[in-house]
């Protein structure tokens, strides 16, 4: 008579097999369902663990790709930015810079509409005002335009034009024949957030030339 093998579960140990009787040995029915419980257990552990890692994966991408275009700020950190920048201007037009402590970090670089590059904010600071005492002493600035963008939540660039004056170099004496015409410059400003504050970190002049302006094949205005 053969035996049907429709009741029976294989187990295999020490690498022989052996058939047991699920109706004849209810122990084996209940291993046999806990066994099942936990293989369903591991599968929705391992399903739950490779969703949450997707999720993950997804939010950082998405995370990079914020971070690549250009974080959006804020209008009041616009206005917080806008205003430093405006002390700065006023600190050119009353060419006295003892407020460069609240609008600029100790490591501020600064480079010139020639090339000179000043480190540090103490020389940033005396050079300007050795300038403007001399080289800038009368000459009006406007700001122009300005444009700031975010790069991160703690640190933007921002692109100010500003209208230049008629200069008397090189000490701001008219001796008739030095005067130069009035300059429209465009400035290049990184600022980063520091305690809360605005900071200028680094910052670079250029004046803008009409006559190269003519050539440019971009027609992209300035302001």
């Amino acid at each position: 008579m053969r035996t049907s093998r429709k009741n029976f579960i294989t187990v295999n140990k020490s690498q022989k097999t052996f058939l047991y009787n699920e109706a004849a040995n209810p122990f084996i029915t209940t291993t046999k369902n806990q066994l099942m419980n936990l293989v369903n257990t591991q599968f929705l552990m391992t399903k739950l663990r490779t969703t949450l890692f997707i999720a993950l994966m997804l939010k950082g991408l998405f995370c990079c790709a914020q971070n690549g275009e250009k974080s959006s700020g804020n209008p009041s950190d616009e206005r917080l930015i806008g205003g430093q920048i405006d002390r700065m201007v006023s600190d050119w037009n009353t060419r006295e810079f003892k407020n460069m402590d609240l609008y600029a970090t100790s490591d501020v670089e600064w480079v010139n509409i020639v090339g000179m590059w000043w480190k540090g904010r103490d020389t940033v600071k005396k050079a300007h005002q050795v300038t403007f005492d001399h080289f800038f002493k009368g000459v009006p600035f406007t700001k122009t335009g300005l444009k700031i963008r975010f790069l991160t939540d703690d640190v933007a660039i921002a692109h100010l034009n500003c209208h230049v004056g008629s200069l008397f170099p090189p000490d701001g004496i008219d001796r008739v024949t030095n005067r130069t015409p009035e300059t429209d410059n465009i400035l290049i400003l990184i600022y980063v957030r520091k305690n809360g504050t605005w900071l200028l970190s680094a910052g670079q002049n250029t004046v803008v030339d009409p006559k190269a302006a003519k050539s440019n094949l971009i027609s992209e205005k300035v302001n």
